[in-house]
């Protein structure tokens, strides 16, 4: 109960959590996930991917899941072919 409480005395009562939600964090809250099923899943494939491709990198395996998870290529694909390369020459020289 001890540790309950301490946990939970800045959200109820006079804590400084506590009252209405400001209404931006509202709006912030709304396209937010309430849990962490994503990053559960990612973990998931990251496992799935090791035992199916054990050489690539946790970089490159990395780099493969957020442009399967985060519609990178949608985005890239609204962009215009010489920035697209000038992108894409970015992100491998990192």
């Amino acid at each position: 109960m001890e540790v309950l409480d301490r946990q939970l005395c800045d959200f109820v009562g006079e804590g400084i959590f506590a009252g209405e939600i400001p209404k931006d964090v509202l709006g912030v809250l709304k396209t937010a996930l309430m849990t962490n099923l994503v990053e559960e899943r990612l973990f998931d494939e990251l496992d799935f991917d090791m035992s199916k491709r054990r050489r690539p990198s946790l970089y490159h395996r990395s780099s493969i899941n957020m442009w399967k998870h985060n519609r990178t290529e949608t985005w890239v694909g609204k962009k215009k072919k010489q920035e697209t390369n000038r992108l894409l020459t970015l992100a491998r020289s990192c």
